[in-house]
């Protein structure tokens, strides 16, 4: 979650923003990010992250136990304030279901 932080500051830094979009659905689970994945790694263009296969399914990013990663921007701004953006993974195992967050 900190390397995807980073790519994303440097996105950041490149265009002037955090790329535009959610894909949180106010469920238990995020939908698609496949938007925040062709903004870090575009077909064309710089790249600000190289995902592994590990990282992916079904064209979504994933954190280690396949969950997709959750991504807002405009973010809550009783999180991370106005101008930043939230990024989350559920991280569900058959043991546990934790979250991990940006705030």
């Amino acid at each position: 979650m900190s390397a995807l932080t980073v790519a994303l500051e440097n996105y950041k830094a490149d265009h002037g923003d955090y790329p535009q979009g959610s894909n949180v659905d106010g469920v238990n689970a995020p939908a698609s990010n496949n938007f925040l994945l062709n903004s870090l790694m575009p077909p064309a263009g710089k790249v600000y992250f190289e995902f592994n296969k590990s990282m992916m399914s079904a064209g979504n990013i994933v954190d280690p136990f396949g969950e997709s990663y959750g991504y807002q921007y405009p973010g809550d701004a009783k999180r991370n304030g106005a101008n930043f953006f939230d990024l989350y993974s559920r991280c569900a195992s058959a043991d546990t279901e934790q979250w991990k967050v940006n705030w």
